[in-house]
């Protein structure tokens, strides 16, 4: 035998379970290898530590302080809960709702300065605006939620929608959509490919681009890179977003036939669900 095969039966030779032939030869063999007597006599020697080992008596103070202290950290436990389930729905939902209504009313102002709002009927902004308010009272409801029960998916879901679509009123901001296909339409690389398609064509291909790369983006960046089913959470991230969208996209496109909004939501849905889709799934491969 080798001595990494010695080596591996010392266990089994200290506690005598081998057959006589073999506590023969690895005897035979420890009186001639300095290296394996060596290990062996180490091995002894712990385990006749271990056999004089006497356990000791915990004091009597620290048991109780220890009982005490875990009894106090179940009733806290209990009262947070129940104060918890106690809370009446309208306050848990407090704050998600001035949370929401904050971010409305900020995109509402981004949105309002770069299109003609002026021509949609009061009703519609108010109708608009309710909505955003509710979607984005939602989204981070999701948030909290996610949070206080540790449910990190539902967290990252919510915090990829909210942060793409910062990004997205960011761009729109810098460029709106219908600023940029009346550039793209008279500049002389993209005007041949443009003259091919049709208005609502127009909308949809620029409406998922400004859908799809802030959606990819916050999904690579500001996930977990230990997410499952990375496809699966990116599609769901991206039509959260296509969601929070919509009342943008009515606000930019009202004045305009319904083709083109139809158009445009349809290719800021595609987007949304591609991008945070590649989101995702790039940065799963790269964890």
């Amino acid at each position: 035998m080798t001595c990494n095969q010695i080596q591996q039966e010392l266990a089994a030779y200290l506690i005598g379970e081998l057959s006589p032939a073999q506590k023969a030869e690895i005897a035979s063999h420890l009186t001639g290898c300095g290296d394996c007597s060596t290990e062996f006599e180490q091995m002894r020697a712990s385990w006749q530590a271990l056999d004089e080992w006497q356990e000791q008596p915990l004091p009597a103070d620290l048991a109780l302080s220890i009982s005490a202290q875990a009894r106090a950290a179940v009733a806290t436990a209990s009262i947070e809960s129940a104060t918890q389930k106690a809370s009446p729905w309208w306050q848990q939902s407090f704050v998600p709702l001035s949370l929401g209504l904050a971010a409305a009313i900020v995109s509402a102002a981004i949105i309002g300065s770069r299109s003609s709002i002026e021509l949609i009927h009061p009703l519609g902004l108010i109708a608009a605006g309710a909505v955003w308010v509710v979607l984005y009272g939602l989204v981070f409801s999701l948030f909290s939620i996610g949070r206080r029960s540790g449910q990190a998916s539902w967290r990252f879901l919510a915090q990829a929608a909210l942060v793409a679509g910062g990004m997205f009123l960011l761009l729109t901001y810098v460029s709106p959509v219908p600023s940029s296909i009346t550039f793209c339409s008279k500049y002389y690389l993209t005007q041949p490919f443009l003259e091919r398609l049709s208005i609502g064509g127009a909308y949809f291909l620029f409406g998922g681009l400004y859908a799809l790369i802030p959606m990819g983006l916050a999904a690579f960046f500001f996930v977990s890179r230990r997410e499952k089913n990375p496809l699966l959470h990116g599609s769901l991230a991206g039509g959260m977003f296509a969601i929070m969208l919509a009342p943008s996209i009515f606000m930019q496109c009202a004045p305009f036939v319904l083709g083109v909004l139809l158009g445009w939501f349809g290719g800021a849905l595609v987007g949304s669900v591609v991008g945070g889709a590649i989101g995702y799934w790039i940065r799963y491969k790269l964890a």
